[in-house]
């Protein structure tokens, strides 16, 4: 029998819609996928297993671990309206403040103040010394030469120190300075020749005996002990007319 192409054309139709029927029926039966579970942020129970094998996994712990520390403060010692805390440690213009505000006398206070430079800021120790050489009386300057004399102090400090040195009396300053210059690793020791040498008006190099011997000789002609100074002479009155 002839198929006419009206006839082919229907039953190609046919064919075409028993395949995709077909194709559609395979597909829905292969891996029977269970029907996906909408996520809720909470945590896994146990027994669910996302490594791949089949060990339980146990997560009665995840809150402890999510709030670890949170719990532990002690409110007593870290909240905000605690009032046992101790007083802060005071600074160190604090403690300067307590000393020049005391009623200890000048020397008192300079020996508060040198007790007060380790403690203090390399960047304001200049300030101490400020304020030390302003206390400090020549009868009590010991500490003060050591602090002077000490190889290891700043040379901002040292420098303050060598100024007001130069408005001591004669016989510490020139002593000093011999002390100083005789010390070739201290950073004043140039400063402190140079000085010398306006002095005595001479210049002894490295021969430190010398130095010592034209220091004794200046001090002895220039400044010497109290007592043993010329009395002056009194004119006598004019005789009565």
């Amino acid at each position: 029998m002839r198929i006419s192409s009206k006839g082919r054309f229907a039953f190609g139709i046919l064919a075409i819609a028993a395949v995709s029927a077909g194709v559609i029926w395979w597909a829905m039966h292969q891996g029977q996928l269970p029907t996906p579970v909408a996520v809720t942020g909470q945590s896994p129970t146990l027994g669910t297993n996302h490594t791949g094998n089949n060990a339980p996994t146990d997560n009665s712990n995840s809150g402890d671990l999510a709030n670890n520390g949170n719990n532990s403060t002690d409110p007593a010692t870290t909240g905000p309206d605690n009032t046992d805390d101790p007083d802060p440690t005071p600074t160190w213009e604090q403690n300067l403040d307590n000393i020049l505000l005391s009623d200890d006398n000048e020397n008192g206070k300079a020996d508060k103040i040198l007790a007060l430079m380790p403690y203090t800021p390399a960047e304001h120790r200049e300030e101490l010394a400020q304020h030390l050489v302003n206390m400090v009386m020549d009868d009590h300057y010991e500490g003060t030469s050591n602090l002077l004399m000490n190889t290891t102090t700043s040379t901002n400090v040292a420098e303050v120190l060598m100024n007001d040195l130069l408005n001591r009396n004669n016989n510490l300053k020139l002593n000093t300075l011999v002390k100083i210059m005789e010390t070739p690793e201290h950073p004043m020791a140039a400063n402190a020749k140079e000085m010398l040498e306006l002095f005595v008006q001479e210049d002894h190099g490295t021969n430190f005996v010398e130095w010592e011997q034209a220091v004794a000789n200046w001090l002895k002609e220039n400044d010497p002990p109290e007592g043993t100074q010329a009395q002056a002479t009194t004119p006598d009155a004019p005789a009565a007319q």
